[in-house]
């Protein structure tokens, strides 16, 4: 599996749970095969691990959530 921090926006559930809904409408449409939530990577809760099945399925969920944002505020590099 592969671990991608993805920032939380707004900080806590509530954008923890939009990120989910966004990746969740990716494995729907088949744009991925699966993700599963790793843990918080800090106390504020602004940043999320995701783990992916393989490395094209973060690449997918990264270019998919970068170019629906219109930039790169999904992923913490």
């Amino acid at each position: 599996m592969i671990e991608i921090d993805m920032a939380v926006t707004p900080p806590g559930l509530k954008g923890l749970n939009a990120l989910a809904m966004r990746l969740n409408s990716l494995v729907m449409t088949k744009k991925i095969t699966a993700w599963h939530l790793a843990r918080w990577k800090d106390r504020s809760e602004t940043s999320h691990g995701i783990y992916f099945e393989n490395t094209a399925d973060s690449n997918v969920a990264i270019d998919e959530l970068q170019s629906s944002s219109g930039s790169i505020e999904g992923v913490i590099p």
